[in-house]
């Protein structure tokens, strides 16, 4: 796991990205939702969601591995 936090304006719930991707997890029901399997663990080294949750930014080594890029996207769903 590279991120974890409470999304925003719901304490119930906590996003996080893993091997499987970014997951939404529910405290209540204990169910784990993959939201988008391609941001993932295995290949990005840092996330970062907004505080607002609807962004999130990650670091990853570009192909070749000899240096980084930064991304940023909407989350899924906004």
């Amino acid at each position: 796991m590279i991120v974890a936090q409470f999304a925003p304006n719901d304490d119930h719930i906590i996003l996080y990205v893993s091997e499987d991707g970014l997951i939404q997890y529910n405290l209540e029901s204990g169910k784990s939702t993959v939201l988008e399997p391609r941001i993932n663990s295995m290949w990005i080294d840092r996330a970062w969601i907004s505080p607002d949750g609807k962004h999130i930014a990650w670091v990853a080594k570009a192909k070749g591995g000899n240096s980084y890029g930064v991304y940023v996207e909407p989350m899924p769903g906004q």
